[in-house]
């Protein structure tokens, strides 16, 4: 599964009056329809010129670079042109911040920056033991059950496709070794570094067995991204199983060890509230229980070989 958010990558380089309080964090927010984008722009000052770079928190992208920032007087105009995007601000010093727009493709966004780091985080809470322990428990089940869905296949039954759109549970078994690194890499070097506003409530055990229940309800359909779908490099199962192991051993190590406040960080959900990183990691888990039951599906197709 792959989180999307809208293809707009947003830029600035912000500055004042003064050039020394120009340096440092500005915060705004992007009404972008009915979504809402936090941006975080990081000002420094070298060989006495402004450069800047840009954090999306709620695509969690980060270090965004911008090419280039002219200043006149209480005048802002910044160009990214690979992006065919500028931004156009003027400095409200009653309001001390930035009022302007940004404009991409034709689109104008109003845009308001004030200072601060715009993180909205709240104290770091790591991982409750029971929190932990759901969650590895959780894996280890899912881990399980590819291993037993796999065992002992025969090439013919490796390879069987009930249908020329339906996958094989090769095709199943490698999709899962590659989502499962995907996941993990982008929970951990992006999402789990997203901090969810302040005033959102932390979520608990009844939304965790909710994201459960949602990733491996089968009767609802999900078209995997084309970087996840399979392209038949396993000729074995022990090929396949060899490496979802040291995949989901990696997941592992990182939910048994890690001190990231996972609950306080996340990703918009789309529907108006927010997966937190744990949940992400739950979901990942469920990933591997929705295409089990594909995989039995297969087994349970009437052209299967026995």
């Amino acid at each position: 599964m792959r989180l999307r958010f809208p293809a707009l990558l947003f830029c600035f380089a912000g500055l004042c009056f003064a050039q020394t309080e120009t340096v440092g964090d500005w915060k705004g927010t992007l009404q972008v329809g009915s979504v809402q984008l936090r941006l975080v722009f990081h000002l420094t000052r070298s060989d006495g010129a402004l450069r800047a770079t840009l954090d999306s928190l709620d695509q969690a992208a980060f270090r965004i670079p911008v090419d280039s920032v002219k200043q006149d007087g209480a005048s802002l105009h910044m160009e990214m042109a690979k992006m065919k995007a500028t931004y156009d601000g003027e400095w409200d010093a009653a309001g001390g911040r930035f009022r302007g727009q940004f404009t991409q493709n034709g689109l104008a966004i109003p845009l308001e920056l004030t200072r601060g780091d715009a993180s909205g985080a709240k104290a770091a809470q790591p991982l409750s033991r029971e929190d932990r322990e759901f969650l590895l428990a959780y894996l280890e089940r899912t881990r399980a059950a590819y291993a037993t869905a796999i065992a002992g296949l025969t090439p013919s039954q490796w390879q069987y496709k009930p249908d020329t759109d339906r996958w094989s549970i090769a095709e199943c078994a490698e999709h899962l070794v590659i989502a499962e690194r995907d996941m993990l890499k982008a929970i951990t070097q992006q999402i789990a570094k997203v901090p969810i506003p302040e005033g959102v409530a932390r979520n608990g055990r009844a939304e965790d067995e909710k994201v459960i229940a949602a990733m491996t309800d089968r009767s609802k359909k999900v078209t995997a991204a084309e970087s996840e779908r399979p392209k038949g490099i396993y000729a074995t199962p022990a090929d396949a199983s060899r490496d979802f192991t040291a995949a989901r051993a990696a997941t592992v190590a990182y939910a048994n060890s890690t001190q990231d406040d996972l609950r306080g960080h996340g990703v918009r959900d789309g529907k108006g509230g927010f997966s937190d990183a744990y949940e992400l990691l739950l979901t990942m888990s469920g990933h591997t229980a929705r295409h089990v039951a594909q995989m039995e599906e297969v087994k349970a197709a009437k052209g299967y070989p026995k």
